[in-house]
């Protein structure tokens, strides 16, 4: 299994885009490979050239918008965080807990969750420890992230961006691979991994095939 990176769901792709992406691509790789096989079968057919550019403007269309969108909340949330840094009260925290945030990709196969990380920190100018639970959330939980549970965050009315943090480039140096329990978990979600990346595989080929079959069928229909 990839390392996992810890980073805020509007600050760069994530499993959710890159699922989008990948789908798209399938189709549109699909829709041009059965328009050749027709074109080369009957070059005067322009049904099929027009079915394939109407199908081709629906899938694309909404895979434009939709990165469009997140290349706008990437650049807003680039924009806060440098706010943050610019004006908010720097505290050297550490991570103590995290709570579940939306699902980033939810499917009847898995599950990518989001979270919000628990800091707390000392503020010597009230003099007392603080407790805050971040509003934005995180790709991957910090556990299996980082190798350090302390970090630099900035405050303002409190809310807090974590801007400095340990990564554990590799699994071993996460946090969870230091104890049994996290092994064993990171084992098991190996496993899954692989057991998911066969499915949709499988899954792939099904579609290209019914996209094959669509194509045929709307060819006879429509001759």
């Amino acid at each position: 299994m990839k390392r996992k990176r810890f980073y805020y769901t509007d600050q760069s792709f994530n499993y959710n885009d890159l699922i989008i992406f990948c789908a798209v691509i399938m189709m549109n790789i699909a829709l041009m490979i059965v328009s050749f096989i027709f074109s080369q079968t009957d070059p005067s057919d322009y049904i099929v050239d027009i079915t394939a550019t109407t199908l081709l403007f629906i899938f694309n269309v909404p895979a434009i918008v939709h990165f469009t969108f997140k290349a706008v909340k990437m650049y807003l949330f680039r924009r806060k965080l440098m706010y943050f840094m610019a004006n908010g009260k720097k505290f050297r925290a550490k991570i103590i807990d995290e709570q579940l945030g939306e699902p980033l990709y939810e499917s009847e196969i898995f599950t990518v969750d989001t979270y919000h990380p628990k800091v707390k920190f000392y503020d010597s100018s009230v003099g007392k420890e603080i407790t805050l639970t971040s509003e934005f959330p995180i790709c991957a939980s910090f556990r299996d992230a980082l190798s350090s549970d302390m970090v630099t965050i900035y405050v303002i009315d409190g809310i807090f961006i974590i801007s400095d943090f340990s990564p554990a480039y590799t699994e071993e140096y996460s946090l969870s691979r230091r104890t049994l329990k996290g092994s064993e978990t990171e084992e098991l979600i190996e496993k899954m991994d692989r057991k998911v990346l066969i499915i949709y595989s499988v899954a792939a080929v099904i579609v290209l095939l019914l996209m094959l079959a669509l194509k045929i069928t709307a060819h006879w229909v429509f001759t």
